[in-house]
């Protein structure tokens, strides 16, 4: 074998273990953007369900029932917008939508709207209201 031979199979394998080593580097930042982006969701449906519990429970306690809870503007520095609605059979939902995320939520009727911040929650008349 001659140098010459010699620095360009050194280079070669040179050039083939930078291109393994951008590869592992790579693969490892898509998984942990994807880690990342399921954790992201995850709170976003445990903030969900906290506010579905909380309506419910309001709907099965007595009247005279009050609360105070707070649902966060922003999620991991990125805003949360909420939206509540009514079905056509009198039924209602809400939706919390993040990113390119919605996750709907089927709730009681209520009376008033959620919104991020303070929400005050009240019992009465067998009716519940929210920020009223």
């Amino acid at each position: 074998m001659n140098k010459g031979q010699i620095a360009i199979e050194f280079i070669t394998l040179s050039i083939m273990g930078f291109f393994i080593l951008i590869s592992l580097i790579a693969m490892l930042s898509f998984f942990s953007v994807q880690k990342s982006s399921e954790k992201t969701y995850q709170e976003l449906q445990d903030l969900g369900m906290s506010i579905q519990e909380e309506i419910f429970l309001a709907s099965g306690v007595e009247n005279g029932y009050q609360r105070n809870f707070e649902i966060p503007t922003e999620l991991n520095g990125k805003p949360i917008t909420i939206e509540q609605g009514t079905t056509i059979i009198n039924t209602a939902y809400l939706i919390l939508k993040f990113e390119n995320n919605e996750i709907f939520y089927d709730i009681p009727l209520i009376d008033g709207n959620i919104t991020t911040g303070q929400n005050t929650i009240i019992k009465n008349n067998d009716s519940i209201q929210i920020n009223t």
